[in-house]
């Protein structure tokens, strides 16, 4: 988080100079046409938007990069009463952190902000706050309903083989919760598979001389010394922290959903719940994903929803599932028996499919804004009764701000993540032998 100054840097060089312009030649212009380039939405994952912007990560106190409410206050919904964060101001305070000489002082003012330098601040005609866009796909899509899901239903679940034989006389169709939910395994191993990655592409460069020979971009005693004390400044951070260490990865997030989670004994706590839905109510819910009309260009969910073996879910299904097929067969199966449970199980997944069909909209207005916003914080006040041992993530608060990013940018789902994680399965489905610029045209 120090250090990527040094990357980002030479970026920013190149975007300053294209702010002011520069005489772009064609064959149609040959006297030259002037461009101007700028860079306005900041699109990305919570780790890197935190990293490369210079905002605190979802641990912190101050966790929020829209407002100052702390962490500690995460479930207020009182949405009038939060300080809203002012872009000028963000920079002032990134700049008086790298002005500062020493470690206590930048801790300081990172704890008493929560932000710090980020090169980008460089670029004066962006706005620290409003040019930071929250991912619609992960926030939403993969981490509010795949949260609602899993945490909320408890649908994905697995009976477990001793409980049952415990429990079977009296409740046969009490499901346990795996503490190891589908996807979250994924979270370590994934992360070796990166280190593994790099170490392959540090001896590849090695091998191919495809890296600077300069003496200065050697791994010295003097580097491993800076990166000793860059880590040592970035535990800031850690001392802010809530137990909420990384960031929670469904089933079906690509590269890392926005919901945080840990691994302390509150959590575990929060897994040992039953499945909202019986066996005979999954059964309609399964057989409503099998038997359903639908057009053609839609993608069925899988028909066995809640079985491992139909693997992990994208995001495009989850939002079918819950724009499409839920819709259809829940009020069927809690208005078959109307008890003061089901209805309220009702109303809160009436406010979460409005919220829906309003943030994944195509078209957008202040009403609309304004709608979600209401719906959403009725959809939390009812989930604080209905789960009240499902811990609130730090991604349902990043939600409430969406009604604000539809005033400013209109239509989320036209900045989605979704063009480019297309983008970045087609490039992963070029074959390269192992060797960058090697194998592969597109790489040349």
């Amino acid at each position: 988080m120090i250090t990527i100054t040094a990357v980002s840097d030479p970026i920013v060089d190149h975007l300053e100079a294209m702010w002011t312009g520069r005489e772009i030649r064609t064959h149609r212009h040959p006297e030259g046409v002037h461009k101007r380039l700028a860079v306005l939405p900041g699109i990305g994952d919570l780790l890197a938007i935190r990293k490369a912007f210079g905002f605190a990560g979802v641990s912190a106190h101050n966790f929020c990069s829209f407002c100052t409410l702390r962490l500690a206050d995460i479930d207020q919904l009182d949405y009038e009463s939060w300080t809203a964060r002012v872009g000028v101001d963000v920079r002032a305070n990134a700049e008086e952190w790298r002005q500062a000489t020493t470690k206590k002082r930048c801790k300081e003012i990172f704890d008493q902000h929560g932000v710090r330098w980020s090169s980008l601040h460089r670029l004066v005609y962006r706005d620290p706050v409003w040019h930071t866009i929250l991912r619609l796909m992960h926030n939403w899509i993969e981490g509010i309903l795949q949260h609602h899901a899993h945490c909320k239903w408890g649908i994905g679940i697995v009976p477990s083989l001793k409980a049952n034989q415990d429990s079977a006389e009296d409740d046969p169709n009490e499901f346990h919760v795996i503490q190891q939910m589908e996807g979250q395994e994924e979270d370590h191993s994934d992360i070796n598979m990166l280190d593994a990655e790099l170490l392959d592409l540090h001896k590849e460069s090695q091998e191919f001389g495809d890296f600077p020979l300069h003496p200065k971009r050697a791994r010295s005693t003097t580097a491993s010394m800076h990166s000793d004390s860059a880590s040592e400044l970035d535990t800031s951070e850690d001392t802010n922290s809530d137990g909420d260490d990384d960031i929670f990865q469904g089933s079906g997030s690509d590269s890392g959903s926005d919901n945080s989670h840990s691994g302390d004994s509150s959590d575990k706590r929060e897994w040992q719940a039953t499945c909202t839905f019986n066996a005979a109510e999954l059964s309609q819910i399964h057989a409503c994903l099998s038997d359903a009309v639908i057009p053609s260009w839609i993608e069925r969910p899988p028909t066995n929803l809640g079985e491992k073996s139909h693997g992990k879910l994208k995001a495009d299904q989850w939002l079918t599932l819950f724009s499409v097929f839920l819709p259809l067969v829940l009020p069927e199966v809690w208005l078959s028996s109307p008890s003061k449970t089901n209805m309220d199980l009702l109303d809160n997944f009436h406010d979460l499919i409005i919220c829906t069909n309003l943030v994944c909209s195509h078209s957008t207005s202040p009403a609309d804004a304004n709608q979600y916003l209401h719906h959403y914080i009725q959809y939390r006040k009812s989930s604080k009764s209905i789960f009240p041992g499902v811990k609130t993530r730090p991604n349902h608060h990043y939600a409430m701000h969406n009604a604000d990013l539809m005033k400013f940018w209109g239509p989320l789902i036209k900045l989605s993540e979704f063009s480019y994680e297309r983008h970045n399965g087609l490039l992963q489905k070029i074959k390269t032998n192992g060797h960058l610029c090697r194998s592969s045209k597109y790489f040349c």
